[in-house]
């Protein structure tokens, strides 16, 4: 069955049609327009919205974030802690008890709002951390941990390593708040002796010292016998005293050198990659490497230099020292499958260098051409294995080294350090020489007949008395 068509009569009589209906229709207004493409747009979002979209439209619709409290600065203005700043806080706590171990990370309100309001005080106080701090910082946690920079904030889940010094920057400034906050609320003398007082109405009393200095020439005219030096020697050395007489660890290593003026030879030029690194890539090794190889001069620093070159001062040092990181990365790769390393040197192009004997961990830094303090990272590799890592020299020079052989910290034989242990026996000798005449002393004064062990002697003027 078909419908009937709808038709309207005109006052005249004459019907229209639906479609003359709407060829007479009044044409949409602007603002119609807009509110339907609104309502459309509305549709689009919130069937997709994220918990963040949500926040961000709570904050727009009431006026910004919630405070979840509020304190009174030393201006005397009002902060507010935000539900972001909490949430801030509570992250930065957790950060804080791993690099400081300076709190129980509670997850409590108010420890967390505590924190959060310390943040707002070291901004009221623009407290800051300068460039030689964070170095300070950064270097002492390296030289604990051994690892290198790139290892170290890759393993606490930094893809970058601007992010964890931000990171530090900002917990550092706590930490540098609470020192001076506690330094302005250390009590003066005057305090200290008028708590005292209160507690004390009057002591005096006299006392005799015998200093252990007073018996050196007694105890130098002494020779230890060998029973007694050994007995010494095995027992009674203190452990800054054993650390002094141990045998330094050492380590003997191979290494494979690639100098600056190598990298532009013809045998170098036959194996390394020579295409142009992206800008990325480069500003990735700057600020990997900038610490350790752009370092300003000590006599050019100032607070507006900082200590750390820019990339401008830099210049085509940074090129030079990522092709030579690049080709010391291929160089590495392809040793650790040769038997012969001074054959695959020359084939090579590269310098072959063996320190057959170990050196000390000190005399590292001081090996010529080679030497840094970098070269301790082999006591952390296995015998025979390479470094994972290349060393760049400031001057132009990759190396890649393995440990041949390694010496740990030992105690040497009696023998060979007989004049120092004599030495620490006479110090030891002068303690004990003054500690025997305080026995001697205490032991000659007067008790009562009645007294007995650790009873105190109580002497009276008349004992002083001339007969």
């Amino acid at each position: 069955m078909s419908k009937k068509k709808q038709h309207h009569s005109t006052p005249d009589g004459h019907l229209e049609t639906a479609a003359e209906q709407l060829s007479h229709a009044e044409p949409m207004s602007a603002m119609k327009r807009w509110g339907l493409i609104l309502v459309a747009i509305f549709c689009l979002v919130i069937f997709s919205v994220t918990p963040q979209m949500t926040q961000m439209f709570g904050n727009l619709f009431s006026g910004g974030p919630q405070a979840q409290a509020t304190m009174l600065l030393p201006d005397g203005s009002t902060a507010a802690i935000t539900l972001p700043d909490y949430q801030a806080a509570r992250r930065s706590l957790t950060w804080e008890a791993r690099f400081f171990g300076a709190r129980t990370p509670e997850e409590d309100t108010e420890s967390i709002l505590a924190y959060a309001a310390l943040v707002k005080l070291a901004d009221a106080f623009d407290i800051e951390v300068v460039d030689e701090e964070l170095s300070s910082f950064l270097q002492m946690i390296l030289a604990q941990t051994r690892q290198d920079y790139q290892t170290f904030y890759q393993r606490m889940g930094f893809s970058r390593a601007l992010d964890l010094e931000s990171l530090l920057r900002e917990l550092m400034r706590i930490q540098k708040l609470g020192t001076m906050l506690a330094s302005g609320a250390v009590p003066t003398n005057d305090d200290v002796l008028a708590s005292w007082s209160k507690r004390y109405s009057e002591m005096r009393y006299d006392y005799l010292v015998w200093s252990s200095d007073d018996f050196a020439d007694a105890a130098a005219g002494e020779t230890p016998e060998i029973d007694v030096l050994s007995a010494f020697f095995e027992a009674d050395l203190t452990l800054q005293q054993k650390r002094v007489l141990e045998n330094e660890e050492a380590i003997a290593f191979e290494a494979l050198v690639l100098s600056a003026e190598a990298l532009g030879s013809d045998a170098v030029k036959g194996w390394a990659d020579a295409t142009v690194p992206e800008e990325e890539a480069l500003q990735g090794f700057y600020d990997f490497r900038r610490y350790s190889l752009y370092q300003r001069p000590a006599d050019e620093r100032t607070p507006e230099n900082g200590i750390v070159l820019t990339r401008e001062e830099v210049g085509e040092r940074l090129l030079r020292d990522f092709q030579l990181q690049r080709a010391a990365q291929a160089l590495l790769h392809g040793a650790r499958e040769v038997a012969d390393l001074s054959v695959y040197a020359s084939e090579r192009g590269v310098e072959f260098l063996a320190e057959t004997s170990p050196v000390g961990r000190a005399a590292l830094a001081d090996l010529d051409r080679i030497g840094t303090p970098e070269l301790a990272q082999l006591f952390q590799t296995e015998t025979g294995s390479w470094m994972a890592n290349v060393i760049l020299l400031s001057d132009g020079m990759a190396i890649v080294a393995r440990p041949t052989e390694q010496r740990d910290r030992a105690m040497p034989e009696l023998a060979e350090v007989h004049d120092s242990v004599v030495d620490y026996w006479r110090e030891h000798r002068q303690v004990v020489m003054a500690r025997e005449a305080a026995e001697a002393f205490v032991a000659n004064l007067p008790q009562a007949d009645d007294a007995v062990e650790g009873d105190p002697a109580v002497v009276g003027a008349d004992a002083f008395l001339a007969d």
